[in-house]
């Protein structure tokens, strides 16, 4: 590997930028989370890295897949993941996208608001939803009711 990176960054050949993932690494992680939390399911986050050895990686370890996108559903269930194994996490759902998802029979969805409520119950009424609460605050590193979640009143 190191001769690989060495020839990429030395050559002058290759102007891209690229990354090195360790698969093993994720598999660890896992079995670490399962060890750790063991009634917690693990649901991978497609939009974080598209790529097929990764989304193999989860689907041979059993984990669940966040979609977000109808690019991320199909390609995810075309290597194999099953409709209930997979959350359609947009905060804002198109409904080309939304009814994608119908198509694949996934139905576990997120919603934010009212409106994607109605939206989801307009297009696809046998959908499972689950809302997303902000918090009011956090200690975490990453505050992610900045960007999604129904504001808790």
């Amino acid at each position: 590997m190191r001769q690989k990176i060495t020839k990429l960054t030395s050559s002058g050949e290759h102007k891209d930028s690229f990354y090195l993932f360790d698969v093993k690494n994720a598999v660890e992680r896992i079995k670490i989370w399962r060890h750790l939390l063991p009634r917690v399911e693990i649901f991978y986050a497609v939009k974080t890295n598209t790529n097929s050895k990764i989304i193999q990686a989860c689907l041979a370890n059993n984990t669940g897949f966040d979609v977000a996108s109808a690019t991320e559903i199909v390609n995810t269930m075309k290597l194999g993941a099953k409709a209930e194994s997979c959350i359609y996490a947009s905060p804002v759902k198109k409904i080309s996208n939304l009814l994608i998802a119908k198509q694949y029979g996934i139905k576990k969805m997120t919603f934010d608001t009212e409106e994607e409520l109605h939206k989801i119950a307009a297009h696809y009424p046998e959908a499972e939803c689950v809302l997303r609460i902000a918090t009011d605050t956090t200690t975490a590193i990453y505050n992610l009711s900045e960007k999604y979640g129904a504001p808790m009143e």
